[in-house]
């Protein structure tokens, strides 16, 4: 009679093994982070973050064995899962990099997301009046959200970024120059709006530069554009005939008008 055995593989235990340690290992982050001062949140989450995505890509590396050799065959099922030579895992298994940075994200991102997000926001309002924000952390976090969903691909790792980040900011963004617009209505002519929103305009486009993906950049022109300018269309628009001494000014008026509706 042909037996057919199979040498007992240690492999789903060191994937066990290597995925409680970075669980524990990241509570332990999440726990030094959420005790700390609430407005070093960033600085130190950022600080936190470097050093753990370089330690998964050196990790990731050293185990490329078990990667390639049985964390990929285990999406397909294999002679040892048919004849019983192997354990099925009870959830799919991602590469040893993947894995601890979706750790990362679960245990650590996601609880801290409200406090991070209502800090970046805070600090980019008091950019706009006036107190500099720390531009270099607020791109280091933003960018952490983008790379721990790298293996998602060109588009997909943006998807968490935006939905956490991107539509908050936008919203935030809406409001804060409807109240500029509506406060600078109360006091200027039409005329002298569209000389101040022109300037507001390029000035968020040169911070959303310092810290946000091109994209996004764009998105926030737009957004600048709709709220400053296309709200206020009919009033804007009547201005443009009485501008007759300087038509440069008329021509770049017409312009941002324009640019809210493309």
């Amino acid at each position: 009679m042909l037996c057919i055995a199979h040498p007992h593989s240690h492999s789903i235990r060191l994937y066990n093994e290597t995925k409680n340690y970075f669980e524990n290992y990241v509570h332990g982050v999440y726990t030094e982070i959420s005790s700390g001062c609430p407005s070093k949140i960033l600085t130190v989450y950022l600080e936190k973050w470097l050093t753990f995505y370089d330690g998964a890509q050196a990790v990731d590396n050293l185990y490329r064995y078990l990667n390639a050799e049985y964390i990929a065959k285990q999406r397909i099922p294999d002679l040892d899962l048919l004849f019983g030579g192997a354990e099925l895992p009870k959830s799919p298994l991602l590469p040893i990099g993947e894995l601890a940075v979706q750790t990362w994200q679960e245990f650590l991102v996601t609880p801290l997301l409200d406090s991070m997000v209502s800090q970046m926001l805070q600090e980019i309002e008091n950019d706009r009046n006036g107190q500099p924000a720390d531009h270099k952390t607020l791109s280091g976090v933003i960018q952490s959200f983008i790379d721990m969903n790298s293996s998602y691909g060109q588009v997909g790792k943006y998807r968490f970024y935006g939905n956490v980040f991107e539509a908050k900011h936008i919203e935030a963004t809406k409001e804060y120059y409807k109240r500029v617009s509506e406060a600078l209505l109360k006091v200027c002519t039409i005329s002298e709006y569209m000389e101040l929103i022109i300037e507001k305009i390029e000035d968020e486009r040169k911070r959303s530069e310092k810290f946000l993906p091109k994209d996004s950049c764009n998105r926030m022109a737009k957004v600048c554009q709709e709220v400053l300018v296309r709200d206020h269309y009919d009033s804007l628009l009547e201005i443009i005939p009485k501008i007759t001494a300087d038509e440069n000014k008329k021509g770049k008026f017409m312009y941002f008008i324009k640019c809210a509706f493309n």
